[in-house]
């Protein structure tokens, strides 16, 4: 079977479709339970309509994709070991949302370079990749790579709006203008993660060089769909 590439103004028709033909799905995601968690419920879903869906996250979560009834394909780090080290130690000291997602980031970044191979193998061995915003910015450009439908998955609105400030940040409004500033600033530090790990990745797969705000605008010029709640 042949399936749309994953560029263009056809993503969401190529993701959607790609869902509803009884297809490999891996749902991919990354951090710690709450990050996971809700996505087997997805993927029992979709096993019990009939698709072959593998669970790509951290080993410790393996008995959650199982409990579920799919797959799963496991990512090197150990959350919980980054979390008990003395950076992870101080994101727990961080008593502002903002000094928690400034030590999230620099936690992060130190570690994406580690998924990304495994990320690349689970995606070859799938038909469609449904992606969440903590890893998104990498999985997207994997499946661009590889020519593959993708769907974002986000657990909280995370595009940049000026109706209400980024949930994450726990803050209240600072009006239309601050609420969309400060929202492409969350959005630009969420692709900061990945800078070092992307432009191999791209290499890799043959994609040319893109930085991580060209790679997020072009994402939001081509339309890509990107699902929440």
């Amino acid at each position: 079977m042949n399936w749309p590439e994953s560029t263009g103004s056809s993503r969401g028709t190529a993701a959607r479709g790609a869902i509803l033909s009884g297809v490999r799905v891996a749902i991919m995601t990354a951090g710690s339970r709450g990050d996971v968690a809700p996505f087997t419920g997805l993927g029992h879903g979709l096993a019990r309509a009939g698709h072959e869906v593998t669970l790509v996250t951290h080993e410790r979560f393996e008995l959650l994709a199982a409990r579920a009834g799919i797959g799963f394909h496991a990512l090197p780090v150990d959350p919980r070991a980054e979390l008990e080290s003395s950076r992870g130690q101080a994101l727990h000291r961080s008593t502002t949302g903002v000094g928690k997602l400034v030590r999230v980031v620099a936690m992060a970044r130190s570690l994406a370079g580690r998924m990304a191979d495994d990320l690349v193998t689970a995606a070859r061995a799938s038909d469609a990749l449904l992606l969440s915003g903590s890893v998104a910015p990498l999985g997207h450009a994997v499946a661009e790579g590889l020519r593959l439908p993708s769907l974002g998955l986000n657990l909280q609105p995370l595009a940049a709006t000026r109706e209400f400030a980024p949930p994450m940040l726990g803050v209240g409004s600072w009006g239309p203008f601050g609420n969309r500033v400060v929202g492409l600033g969350l959005n630009l530090a969420v692709e900061q993660v990945f800078g070092a790990a992307l432009p191999p990745v791209r290499a890799r797969l043959g994609l040319p060089p893109l930085g991580t705000a060209a790679a997020l605008r072009s994402r939001e010029r081509q339309g890509w769909p990107v699902l929440h709640g």
